[in-house]
């Protein structure tokens, strides 16, 4: 997806690409009614922003690529007693790079850095599995309600 606006100036576009970052995570949750086993997979999406101008006639270019990273995160758990418990969650805060120029131009070396950080961001996947303990026991506590009522 490829946007592109220009006024007075200042170009901006969006570029969306999914890097090759694999991250997962699993881990067991119990609870009273049994244990929980949940898979947790995140996906890296990298956002481009062109921002500023190119510099016409010997003039400084002002020409800049923001790129962030955000994390999503999918998770899916099975209970003893069986069902699937699905959740998605974004790391909110994201990796920040900025490269002068052209976007296009560092698609590529922006994907390289970002898969370098892969330990970081898994640890932001594991930070956000622990977060969702507290929804996954909620969905378990739903699910055995429904269970007990039917």
């Amino acid at each position: 997806m490829i946007a592109l606006f220009s006024a007075a100036g200042l170009m901006l576009s969006a570029i969306v690409v999914t890097s090759d970052v694999p991250l997962e995570h699993r881990t067991r949750v119990d609870h009273t009614s049994g244990s929980v086993e949940a898979h947790y997979t995140g996906t890296v999406h990298l956002v481009a922003k062109q921002v500023g101008s190119p510099g016409p006639g010997g003039r400084a270019s002002t020409l800049r690529c923001e790129w962030s990273a955000k994390l999503t995160v999918n998770r899916e758990a099975r209970h003893e007693a069986g069902g699937l418990l699905s959740h998605s969650m974004t790391d909110r805060e994201g990796i920040a790079l900025s490269r002068p120029g052209w976007c296009n131009s560092h698609r590529g070396a922006v994907k390289a850095e970002i898969a370098s950080r892969t330990d970081e961001l898994q640890q932001r996947l594991v930070a956000l599995a622990a977060e969702d303990r507290d929804t996954l026991l909620a969905q378990v506590e739903r699910q055995n309600e429904q269970r007990n009522a039917g």
